[in-house]
Order: C-alpha cells, then structure tokens, then sequence
C-alpha cells in the first residue's frame, strides 16, 4: 500500500482564507443584511405627549407609538456608513497580503538558483582522494602524524557555487582542519582540494589505538557554499575509518612505534622505518544516513 504524500504548508492559504472571508463579508453587506433590515425592521417614533384642548381645562395625556417600515434606500445608506471603516481596515490588509506575497516570491525566487556540491574521499585513479598518514615528526618529543585529505568535489546542479569551503574533522578527537577553495565551481564542474594537517599528543594517541583495535572512527566532512544571490548552503557527509585489512598489522605496528617513541628523531626506528615512499591509506566507508543538505541560517 501506497504511503499518504505530506503535503507542505503553503503560505498562499491564509491570504486565500482571507480574500474569501473578505468577499462574504462583502456580500453580505452588500446585500443580505441591507436587505433583512428593510424586510424586517421597524422603526419606532419618540414618545410624545399630546395636548387635548377641552372646555373646561387643558390636560396632557400620553402619545401612542408610531411604526412604519425602514426605506430599503435607507438602509442601504445607513449600513455603508456603518461598515466604512471596516472596509478600509479589509482594504489595508489585502494590500499588506500583497505586499507580504511579493516578499515571499522575491525570498523563493533567491534560493530556487541553488547548487549542490558532493564531496568524495573516494581514491582517484590520479591518485587523488582519500585520507594517506605519512611519514611522522617529531616537535619538542611529540609525535605527529602529517595526514592528507583528498577531496573530489562535485557540483551536481546548473548552478554555480561560490566561495567554498572545506572542513574535515575525526569526532573521537579535537582535530579539525578547514579551507577555502580559490575559485568557483561552475555547474556540473568538478573541483579537487587537499587538506595538510597534522595529528599530535593524545589526539594521535586515540587515532593509533582505535585504528589497530578496529574500533569505530568517525571522520565529518562539512562543505559550505553560496550561489549569485548570496544565498550559503551546506552539504555534511560522514565516513568510518579504518586500515586495510591485508596490511593492518604492518600499518598498525608502524604507528603504535610513532607515539611510543621517545628517542630523537635522527636516532628513532620508527621514523626511520617511515621513508620518503611509505604511507598509510586509510579505508574510508560513507556512514549510511549521515548525507545532509539545506540552507546555513544567516547569523
């Protein structure tokens, strides 16, 4: 069985409700009410008292009352001039429907040109891609892991998109590493980007151990971009981590030796079993259901 389609809430149906509202109310005092009032509506006259002259003496007695039909003419008259001023008040708000109308347009109208940009790790055959640890060094006796992002960035829609930014972050640790691309991305263009950071103190640490444990490591890649009308979109993705299976051991015992060495780096067997050529390819999986896209809040 089909599933019921959920239908958005428009911001067209409240100036619908309104001008309907509006056009019975219209109606009726245009004619139901003025109408009614002339069928059944009487007029009373003032009380009054007449003098009966007699020959004996002057007295005064009560007045009867007087009733006579209310001029249809009349009537009319009588409720335009009541319901003046609420016209003007029904006038004023069509306007401002129309106003807040145009707003709207204008407002879709600026984020309906938008881009959406796809960022991949996935290895290249350039070789491009991917998340590679090099070669450590060591500062003041603390390891650090030089690691390299390589991101493919794709602009799937006819839009351009401005001003990217790249930002690649492991959740289980405080590294964090950004960067602006230099140029645009045209629509259906693609773009390449490398993010240099390096992986130090207990942040290492944490990196080194759940990745020779097998144990989840969580990377964030958040994509930040604006189309012609100013408008900042974001695209947020995440990957699991891990080493290749047929080369964890090896992978695993070169790292563990880098955050427990504490020799100098001219003297360590673990820098010095990391030449020039060797790096560590991380195996990257996309999280299922951690793709999201909308529109970044303005500040």
């Amino acid at each position: 069985m089909s599933k019921p389609r959920n239908r958005a809430w428009s911001p067209y149906w409240p100036i619908v409700l309104l001008a309907l509202g509006f056009f019975g109310f219209w109606l009726a005092t245009l004619w139901v009410v003025p109408t009614t009032a002339a069928l059944l509506g009487i007029e009373r006259c003032e009380n009054r008292m007449e003098v009966i002259s007699s020959a004996v003496h002057g007295e005064t007695t009560p007045g009867q009352e007087c009733l006579k039909p209310v001029d249809a003419l009349a009537a009319y008259g009588t409720m335009g001039d009541m319901f003046g001023a609420v016209n003007a008040l029904f006038s004023g708000l069509a306007l401002a429907g129309v106003v807040l109308t145009l707003y709207w347009q204008a407002r879709e109208r600026r984020r309906d040109n938008k881009p959406f940009l796809i960022p991949s790790l996935d290895e290249q055959e350039d070789g491009t891609g991917g998340v590679v640890i090099s070669k450590p060094g060591k500062a003041s006796a603390v390891i650090g892991l030089p690691v390299v992002f390589g991101f493919s960035l794709t602009n799937s829609s006819p839009a351009a998109a401005l001003n990217v930014h790249v930002q690649a972050g492991i959740a289980e640790t405080s590294f964090k590493k950004g960067e602006a691309l230099p140029l645009p991305i045209g629509p259906k263009g693609t773009s390449n980007l490398k993010l240099a950071g390096k992986i130090a103190g207990t942040d290492a640490n944490t990196l080194v151990e759940k990745l020779r444990t097998g144990a989840i490591l969580t990377l964030e890649v958040e994509v930040t971009y604006g189309n012609l009308e100013a408008v900042r979109w974001r695209t947020v993705v995440q990957y699991r981590l891990s080493l290749d299976e047929h080369a964890r051991e090896r992978d695993g015992t070169l790292l563990q030796a880098a955050i427990d060495d504490s020799q100098p780096e001219s003297e360590s067997p673990a820098t010095g079993a990391w030449t020039g050529t060797t790096k560590i390819a991380l195996v990257l999986t996309p999280v299922q259901g951690s793709w999201s896209f909308g529109e970044v809040e303005a500040s």
